[in-house]
This record gives structure tokens, C-alpha cells and sequence, in this order.
């Protein structure tokens, strides 16, 4: 069913910024919004510069603040940020989307979305269906072009994940998913300790497979969590809107 929006204004155009460069995480977070903001009724770009006031998403590691600032006088800006920075981030929201991330302070103009609960997850994990079992499956070792929804359906068919700390990890704890998770980026640190440290993944080790197949204290803790709930990008979207229609009103003033 189509989710239609309820503001007073039209959804406006959303242009998707995102490094082509970095991670495959990068891309799959923007599809997941530029989805949702196509059910709301919007139109979704993936280049170009906008020719009419719109949102501009910003996802990648090479922006410059000052050149978000100029973009900003005119649209409203969205920054996806999942490093801990002190330098000043100039936006109308920022967003980390990451398990942990409510424990940072950014030093930002923009109104803060920051933990689980606002995890953008895709929609192959929503509409799963998955019968066959495997017993471990190695997110990280597999082709990067492998089909997307091949993918969720192989994430949900293992007992046991093993990751980084990225969106993969966000998606297994979704699942419900025992969980091993190895620390491949600096900025995965945040998630990777903080998954850790509350007892929802293991490190990877010599002896952490087999704890997560007998240890049933973890098993029950991990079985019993609910903190992704598959509706943070519609949590996105309506900050996003809602942000929108304050900034029209207050240029009509």
C-alpha cells in the first residue's frame, strides 16, 4: 500500500549524494531512502544538481562544510555521518543511523538522528520468506555485486553471521541473528563496541563460533532483542518532511 504524505506542501525533489568510492553500505543506504521517499510521492535523484529547491542527502567522506553551507541557503541538506567528528557539520538534520551512535555529540547545526532507531533497513529484509538453513555465512567474503536479495535471503537462512560492523550487522540484529563481528574500518568502531559491550555480537576469535552456538545466556539475549524494527527510514523521512515544511513556512514569513 502506498504511504501518501501528510504535509501541507509537496514532497519536495530528494537528490542523493553518495561516495562511489566508499563502501557498499553508502549506496544501499540512499536506495533504502530514495525508496521510501518514492512511496511518499516524491521524485528521487541520484546525480545532477537541483534546479528548484529540494533536499540534497550528503553520504560521503570528501564534503567540504563550507560547500554544504552554500547548498543549504536554498534547499534543505542532509548529512549521513557514521564517524564521531568534532569539526563543525553544517546541515539541516544529520543522521547516523548506527547502533551506539546516541552516545556522540556532534558539534552541528542540524537536528541530530542518531541510533538504531533510525536504521534505514532494506526492503529484501521485510518481506522475507526463507526455508533453507546454512550454519554460517561470511558476509564479507562474498562478491560485492552479489544480488541484493540473495543476499538478505542468505543472511536470514544462517545460524550464525559473521561481519563488520555495518549495515550487515544492523541487518542480522533485525534477524535476530547470533552474531561475530570483526572491526574492518575505522569508522565502525562506534557500532562494533557498543554491539559488543551490551552483549548483542561477539569478536571474532578462535573460540567465539563455538560460544555463540552453546552459550545460552547470549543465545537468549540475542533472541529476545527487538531494537531494529524495520521502520527507522520512515522515522527518517517524516524528520526529513517535517524539516522541510519548517523551513517553507519560515521563508514565507
Amino acid at each position: 500500500m502506498k504511504k501518501t504524505s501528510t504535509f501541507k506542501y509537496q514532497v519536495p525533489p530528494l537528490y542523493l549524494w553518495y561516495d562511489r568510492d566508499c563502501g557498499l553500505g553508502h549506496k544501499l543506504r540512499c536506495q533504502t531512502l530514495g525508496n521510501e521517499w518514492l512511496r511518499r510521492g516524491g521524485i528521487v535523484h541520484f546525480s545532477g544538481e537541483p534546479t528548484v529547491p529540494a533536499v540534497i542527502v550528503f553520504d560521503d567522506y570528501s564534503g567540504v562544510d563550507a560547500d554544504r553551507a552554500l547548498w543549504q541557503c536554498a534547499n534543505l541538506t542532509v548529512v549521513i555521518e557514521d564517524r564521531p567528528l568534532a569539526d563543525l557539520i553544517t546541515c539541516d538534520v544529520l543522521l547516523n543511523q548506527n547502533y551506539g551512535a546516541e552516545k556522540l555529540r556532534y558539534n552541528t547545526t542540524g537536528r541530530m538522528l542518531l541510533g538504531a532507531q533510525y536504521f534505514m533497513l532494506r526492503d529484501d529484509y521485510c518481506t522475507l520468506n526463507v526455508k533453507e538453513k546454512i550454519e554460517v555465512f561470511d558476509a564479507d567474503a562474498q562478491d560485492r555485486k552479489l544480488d541484493a536479495g540473495r543476499f538478505a535471503r542468505t543472511v536470514a537462512s544462517a545460524e550464525v553471521i559473521v561481519c563488520s560492523a555495518g549495515c550487515t550487522a544492523h541487518e542480522a540484529l533485525y534477524l535476530k541473528k547470533t552474531m561475530l563481528l570483526r572491526l574492518s574500518a575505522p569508522n565502525q568502531l562506534v557500532p562494533y563496541e557498543a554491539l559488543i559491550n551490551d552483549g548483542y555480537a561477539l569478536p571474532e576469535n578462535s573460540d567465539s563460533e563455538r560460544r555463540a552456538r552453546s552459550d545460552k545466556s547470549y543465545i537468549s539475549k540475542v533472541k529476545n532483542q527487538n531494537i531494529i524494527d524495520g521502520k527507522g527510514v520512515e522515522r527518517v523521512v517524516d524528520v526529513i518532511l517535517e524539516e522541510w515544511e519548517r523551513k517553507v513556512w519560515s521563508g514565507n514569513d
